[in-house]
């Protein structure tokens, strides 16, 4: 396929070679050919532009003093074709340009769709369709017309910034719509503009049109969809909620039992606009209200009356203590919003124009305060702002940085935009500046700050999720839920953040959703509430979101669920799930994560009662070869399933509001029928997944195993004699059993062997010592507070007593108790992770730096949770407050006990 479109667009620029003046370039994409257009202003006046074909593209030239270079690149965006375009000035006017992609489309009157950027694709309506409401102009630079055959695509790339970018489309039922996708930039004398739109036929639309049309460009441009190798692991875990943000002493173990790893720390300033906390603007009397009617302290200092030194000193020290472990971003409104007086006073150029958007709010980013909106890009705020975040950087212990209103679509019209700015674009009421663009250049900024001081290579910020600032932000807080009114909403966002993970605001609706929720009876409360646990459980693994603290207290379910989740989500959410069922009329809620022979599929089960259902497996979209599963819940029960004709064909009995994991353990390329069973071995050291295949006659197939997380493949046998050569691999008629082993990168023990460890007593006192040469040392300091924390609230939790501190010395002979940890990080160690020693009673912790420390920590943990399990109980959270878990019997519970106590146990 990439072939095909490389020649096609060879072809379609040799076209165009002796073009005769003012004639338009056509780029042929597979089966779609697009045209190029430039107009100028709102009378779209032809720009008369002469092409010629150059080394690496076309060059055009104006008799007025546009010049123009247009390159395509074809191949390395998968389905798509991507044109980059170089726009340059030398006459003397201002030039305000339109550039056009159109396409002659067919789309099928019964199945045609339309998404213009919105939240949800349409049908359309003869004659030109209108933006819908529900969205900022220009939030989505992306679109599509198709149908249930295939979807047309036109957009710009991800990494291009412009203010301007809309899609348009005249639909003629029976044939002849027209389909087109216009950018907007404006050119001051001497200045250029580049931008790269892309376009391209889409297939596998039978499985959602706006899937369909996601999936093609993630992978066209997948570093804008995936987290990077090196942003802090806290970004794979779920928010705490300020639970670990300025609240006395936080329970760390606790947060970290329901996967909590980051936080968003609202606001850690005292004045928008000045988020280091400068002595020179420290005091002054908010507009909103003043600290008596709405006193703020923020890590124990009192904003009313302690020093900017004195509250710079106590945020510093809260960050050194739960910056880290807690995953502490800290907040910003976006660089946009400023204290009125203080934007007025200092940054007036930087104050937004447009009588269209609320420029001025009270009591909105500290709670204290007026502000104003401000376009950080080019004014003098812009120099604060970056400022602030170097700062913050160099002196802070913090893990990220958390963006709120974090959505582009805002426009600026004031005068700090007639400077000759990039990405500027216009419209009938001037020349403007989309914010969003500001949003992107600062999260660029941060990640070129220094790390020296932490413990991995970048920090990672979570934004919003609902406009084109969503594909340059490492994760997602979806500040909605999965009931409220705008609960249509989230597939978007979700598919727009790609692999990378997104969090569910905001907490339990039961009061919105139910009249009189006063009135019912204990036991009816108790089925509401565990029916909407049910749903928020089935569309978190759907749609590879995470549970926010707020839904996780007392929840059985979802807190034994939330590793699984955490591996799926990590192995990358996919927007196009390729997955159909029988009998007709099934329905299932189904996500996808990963992709060829690491592919994982979620199948979700939404109806009262359990379902018996034939799975059909379409691989094309998956991958070369065809995936062989294992239910991912019972992996050591063989699974058997059907392979032939690029599909994986399986029976399944899928439990009532229960999620089915089924996860490849092998891809295989065929040109026969298969049929196969497959089963996995797992402990910590070792993992072995088996597949039994049974070939109706000899054949030749070419295998593939997947990578496994902290493991590395020791080795695959095809009926027990070694396979060097996985892509020619002779299966004999009847049946072939492939074993694909791996060692663990990380221990050296088994499950068995670190249960048995004497970790507590039998009374719920710590069993071991910790031997540590440098005990005080900040990577020390983090494992060995992990350790303490995890078995002191354990004693607490299921002895009900407060268990002896844990002891630390610095040499074993020091040590008394009969069991002990080592820990040795850095310093010239050799190895990384954990093993024990011949005596059974000394575990070895050995890591090059303190990230592989703590990542050796935690997984030590999470394998102690399967001896040391225990759910997190009910805890006041929003919508089910202390006094509604008291007067239902629930404080102190999990959902499993009181609806065995009503008789409804699951």
């Amino acid at each position: 396929m990439r072939a095909a479109i490389t020649i096609a667009l060879i072809v379609g620029a040799l076209a165009l070679a002796g073009l005769p003046s003012g004639a338009q370039p056509a780029v042929i994409v597979g089966d779609a050919q697009f045209e190029l257009s430039v107009t100028e202003g709102l009378e779209h006046t032809p720009v008369a532009i002469d092409w010629q074909l150059g080394h690496a593209g076309w060059l055009g030239e104006e008799a007025d003093g546009l010049s123009a270079e247009v390159a395509l690149e074809a191949g390395a965006a998968g389905e798509m074709g991507v044109l980059y375009a170089i726009l340059r000035n030398h006459g003397d006017d201002r030039r305000l340009l339109e550039v056009t992609l159109a396409a002659d489309v067919a789309l099928d009157d019964d199945s045609a769709v339309y998404w213009d950027g919105a939240f949800r694709a349409v049908h359309p309506i003869p004659g030109e369709q209108f933006p819908g409401e529900d969205r900022p102009r220009g939030a989505w630079l992306l679109s599509a017309a198709g149908d249930s055959a295939r979807a047309v695509v036109m957009g710009v790339t991800p990494d291009t910034l412009i203010s301007y970018a809309e899609p348009a489309l005249r639909y003629v039922p029976g044939g002849g719509s027209r389909y087109s996708f216009a950018v907007r930039v404006v050119l001051d004398p001497g200045q250029e503009e580049s931008f790269a739109l892309c376009a391209g036929s889409v297939p596998w639309a039978r499985y959602g049109f706006l899937p369909a049309v996601w999936q093609a460009y993630r992978e066209a441009f997948p570093e804008h969809f995936e987290v990077g190798e090196d942003v802090a692991d806290a970004i794979w875990g779920t928010s705490a909620m300020y639970q670990s943000w300025s609240r006395g002493e936080v329970d760390r173990e606790r947060l970290r039992r329901l996967g909590c790893s980051w936080d968003w720390c609202y606001a850690p300033f005292k004045r928008a606009g000045d988020m280091w906390g400068r002595d020179d603007e420290w005091e002054f009397e908010p507009l909103a209200k003043s600290y008596a009617d709405r006193p703020r302290v923020i890590a124990g200092a009192d904003l009313a009356e302690a020093t900017a030194e004195q509250f710079r000193d106590a945020r510093a020290d809260w960050f050194a203590e739960y910056g880290l472990d807690c995953g502490h971003l800290f907040y910003t409104p976006s660089g946009i919003w400023v204290e009125k007086q203080l934007a007025q006073e200092q940054f007036p150029d930087a104050i937004v124009v447009n009588d269209e958007l609320a420029t001025e709010l009270s009591v909105w980013v500290t709670g204290n305060d007026t502000e104003l909106l401000m376009q950080p890009t080019g004014t003098s705020y812009g120099e604060r702002l970056r400022a602030d975040y170097a700062l913050i950087a160099e002196n802070l212990d913090i893990t990220g940085f958390a963006f709120d209103v974090c959505v582009a679509g805002q426009r600026n019209y004031s005068d700090a935009v007639q400077q000759p700015l990039a990405g500027r674009s216009w419209d009938e009421r001037g020349v403007f500046f989309d914010l969003g663009i500001s949003m992107v250049e600062q999260m660029r900024f941060i990640r070129g700050l220094s790390v020296e001081r932490l413990p991995f290579r970048q920090r990672p910020i979570v934004g919003a999720g609902t406009s084109f600032t969503t594909w340059h932000v490492d994760g997602a807080l979806l500040e909605l839920t999965l009931t409220g009114v705008h609960r249509d909403r989230w597939p978007l966002m979700c598919m727009a953040l790609g692999g990378k993970p997104g969090v569910i605001w905001k907490g339990w609706e039961i009061n919105s959703l139910v009249q009189d929720v006063d009135a019912m009876s204990r036991a009816d409360y108790l089925r509401v509430l565990r029916n909407l646990a049910d749903h928020v459980h089935l569309k978190s693994f759907e749609w590879g979101m995470f549970p926010g603290y707020n839904y996780l207290p007392g929840m059985d379910r979802m807190q034994r669920d939330m590793p699984l989740l955490r591996e799926l989500v990590r192995s990358g959410w996919q927007a196009l799930c390729p997955v159909t069922a029988a009998p007709e009329g099934v329905v299932l809620w189904n996500g996808r994560y990963g992709d060829g022979a690491g592919t994982y599929l979620a199948l979700c089960n939404p109806n009262e009662g359990a379902l018996a259902a034939q799975v059909n497996v379409d691989n094309g979209p998956l991958g070369e070869a065809d995936c062989v599963f294992v239910d991912r819940r019972d992996q050591a029960e063989p699974l058997a399933q059907t392979v032939a004709d690029r599909q994986t064909r399986l029976s399944l009995d899928l439990p009532r509001h229960e999620p089915t994991v089924l996860r490849s353990v092998l891809a295989v390329r065929s040109e026969q029928p298969l049929e196969c069973a497959a089963w996995v071995a797992e402990d910590l050291d070792r993992v072995t997944a088996t597949v039994r295949i049974t070939a109706p006659q000899a054949c030749a197939v070419a295998l593939e195993v997947p990578e496994c997380r902290g493991f590395a493949v020791a080795g695959v046998t095809v009926n027990g004699t070694p396979c060097g050569n996985l892509s020619a691999v002779a299966l004999r008629a009847g049946e072939n059993v492939v074993e694909a082993a791996y060692h663990s990168e990380h221990f050296a023990l088994t499950q068995a062997q670190l249960e048995g460890f004497g970790w507590l007593t039998d009374e719920g006192e710590i069993g071991f010592a910790v031997v540590a040469a440098e005990p005080e040392r900040r990577d020390c300091r983090r494992v060995v507070g992990r350790l303490a924390r995890y078995f002191r609230y354990y004693a607490q939790h299921e002895f009900g007593h407060e268990a002896e501190p844990l002891v630390v010395v610095t040499g074993a002979a020091q040590a008394d108790a009969e069991h002990r940890v080592e820990v040795h990080i850095g310093d010239g160690t050799e190895g990384n992770g954990w093993s024990l020693a011949d005596d059974g009673r000394t575990l070895v912790l050995v890591a090059p730096d303190e990230q592989e420390a703590i990542r050796r920590a935690d997984e030590l943990l999470a394998a102690l949770d399967r001896r040391f399990e225990h759910t997190v109980p009910f805890l006041p959270v929003y919508g089910v407050t202390a006094q509604t878990l008291a007067d239902r019997g629930m404080a102190g519970k999990t959902m499993a006990a009181a609806l065995a106590e009503e008789g409804l146990g699951e």
